[in-house]
């Protein structure tokens, strides 16, 4: 055979051999993806809140500047004054600075004018405290000096659980836990068994109210209440042994 005819037959053992491998790895691949076991695992627990953050806002509004800073001051001891008698020490009262704002009157047409109407000062007091069923009711009820005439806002508290990172881990675990025994119930129907894991996901946290069936792409945490419902999910692929 010539020199040529050799390396033409060289090439065509190498081309073969090459398009033999990549048909055996396909197989192999096809085979690994067709004798796979995916399932989702889920784990849940209710938890309640060990932290509450609140702020209330104390206003006065006058066109006398010193008018508008006494009813201030006024108001803003009268709310420090029910936060004490509700069980909240002043010690653990944090007040902002004030802020001033002027307000203009508007002319016949609601136009913007250089008159000035009014100051309108405030104040901000924010309490964080581990009594969060005392500070759910103190937001709730801090607006019955309304009818006192103090001028106050509440905003809504906000309860979290400052444990909720170790609570996920175990959560995880959970799950996982879970995945695999629907894992087994599918292989052992299906006259098989789960071999090693091949991958796993984990899915978002939907932190929510309890009973609540809302949920998000990214993952949800609810603040607004005490009690609250975690759940997590994970994604497990096993091998599938005969």
């Amino acid at each position: 055979m010539s020199r040529i005819g050799m390396l033409l037959l060289g090439a065509s053992l190498a081309l073969g051999f090459v398009i033999a491998a990549r048909e055996l790895a396909g197989a192999i691949g096809r085979f690994r993806q067709d004798n796979a076991i995916r399932v989702k695992g889920t784990a849940e627990k209710r938890i309640a809140a060990n932290q509450a953050t609140w702020t209330a806002r104390v206003q006065a509004r006058d066109a006398d500047l010193k008018t508008a800073s006494a009813q201030l001051d006024a108001g803003v001891a009268r709310v420090g004054a029910f936060l004490v008698e509700h069980g909240v020490p002043a010690t653990s009262q944090t007040w902002s600075a004030i802020s001033t704002e002027e307000k203009f009157a508007p002319d016949e047409k609601g136009n913007a004018t250089n008159l000035l109407e009014a100051y309108v000062l405030g104040r901000s007091v924010e309490i964080q405290s581990a009594e969060v069923e005392k500070i759910g009711q103190l937001a709730r009820s801090v607006t019955d000096l309304l009818a006192e005439g103090i001028q106050v806002e509440s905003r809504p508290a906000v309860f979290l659980n400052l444990d909720i990172e170790a609570i996920k881990l175990d959560l995880l675990a959970q799950a996982t836990a879970n995945g695999r025994e629907r894992a087994e119930i599918l292989a052992k129907n299906s006259r098989g068994r789960v071999g090693p894991l091949i991958s796993a996901s984990q899915g978002v946290f939907q932190i929510t109210p309890p009973d609540s069936t809302s949920v998000s792409d990214y993952g949800t945490y609810d603040t607004s209440t005490i009690s609250k419902l975690v759940k997590a999910v994970v994604t497990l692929e096993f091998a599938s042994e005969r």
